[in-house]
């Protein structure tokens, strides 16, 4: 399974952590994912207005578990996401959970650094998503 745990409020420095833990290059602001763990890209961009955005387009070649750990300082993600999910899908923020099993499912939500999310889904699954950060300050 690929586990990782983060903390950043920054894409650039969380694509790079990524890289470094699957022991891949950052080119381009772009990690291309190694075989065992998936098949495609994973892309930081800068878009205007000071928001930072992730690209993710893969087919995942093992379990995955993506846990972002809560933390005091205050930002938002907005996700976009699109899955066909030949096993399980389960969206946790803190204590609640969405579970859904052999699917096809865009979803859309608001997550914040003040609570935990998970994102668990098996070998298979077909992951396009779209990921905005931005600050409280942006978010007023």
């Amino acid at each position: 399974m690929f586990h990782l745990d983060y903390t950043h409020t920054n894409y650039e420095a969380f694509v790079h952590h990524v890289g470094q833990r699957l022991n891949v290059p950052v080119i381009n602001n772009e990690i291309q994912f190694p075989q065992d763990t998936a098949t495609g890209s994973f892309t930081y961009v800068v878009l205007p207005n000071g928001l930072e955005a992730t690209l993710i387009n893969c087919v995942l070649n093992d379990d995955w578990l993506i846990h972002r750990k809560k933390i005091t300082e205050e930002f938002y993600v907005l996700r976009v996401d699109m899955h066909t999910v030949p096993g399980t899908l389960v969206v946790t923020i803190d204590e609640d959970k969405v579970k859904d099993m052999n699917t096809s499912k865009s979803i859309a939500y608001l997550t914040s650094s003040l609570f935990d999310w998970s994102y668990y889904s098996t070998k298979g699954t077909t992951y396009l998503g779209v990921s905005i950060l931005f600050n409280k300050d942006w978010l007023a």
